[in-house]
């Protein structure tokens, strides 16, 4: 067989590049790069969501009481970027010494003025760091309608009648938080109005 010739079949190999000239102008690819495109908003999408969701501060979590001005000294604070870090830090904190945060009820009812009042609260809040007492003060002739006892951090009061007689009616007066030391010394005063009623 050393002088025969050998035939051999010829196998066409593809042209690649003619395919990817095709391929790059084709409406195949206009496809593929749009819905590419598309796939990558949608991830963007998610994934700035997730971070709002996630890892961006929010203002929800200020107190209510602070947007709107309802706060125990009677003024708001306006929130802006700049100062919400600070805010976040004191609602977290302890309130601090010789500062008081109030927890109470502001309409007061009593069936009658030595009867205990089945409405009427108030509570030393955790956030506290002192011993509080608390005078009722009437605002039309000033004076002292009942005294409290002393009431440690944490500690809650109710169903508490009035000392001193009180007409049927509406009557404006006055709560002052007494802040004492651990030797029962006042330290500071806190003052905030309440509406007394009285139904017999």
């Amino acid at each position: 067989m050393s002088g025969e010739n050998v035939k051999r079949d010829r196998v066409d190999v593809p042209n690649n590049k003619n395919k990817k000239d095709k391929y790059f102008g084709s409406v195949k690819f206009f496809k593929n790069m749009i819905a590419l495109i598309i796939l990558i908003v949608i991830f963007a999408l998610i994934f700035g969501l997730v971070y709002m969701l996630f890892f961006q501060k929010s203002e929800t979590d200020i107190p209510k009481s602070m947007l709107t001005g309802e706060v125990v000294n009677g003024r708001g604070v306006v929130i802006t970027p700049d100062n919400i870090d600070d805010i976040r830090a004191q609602i977290d904190s302890p309130v601090a010494d010789g500062y008081y945060s109030a927890e109470m009820n502001f309409e007061w009812t009593f069936e009658k003025w030595d009867k205990p009042s089945d409405d009427a609260y108030i509570i030393n809040s955790v956030d506290n760091v002192r011993t509080v007492y608390f005078d009722l003060i009437l605002n039309e002739t000033e004076e002292l309608i009942y005294s409290s006892p002393y009431m440690p951090v944490g500690s809650k009061l109710t169903d508490f009648a009035l000392e001193k007689e009180l007409s049927k009616g509406e009557h404006k007066a006055v709560v002052t938080y007494h802040l004492v030391d651990d030797e029962f010394n006042n330290i500071t005063e806190v003052s905030i109005a309440v509406l007394l009623r009285i139904l017999g």
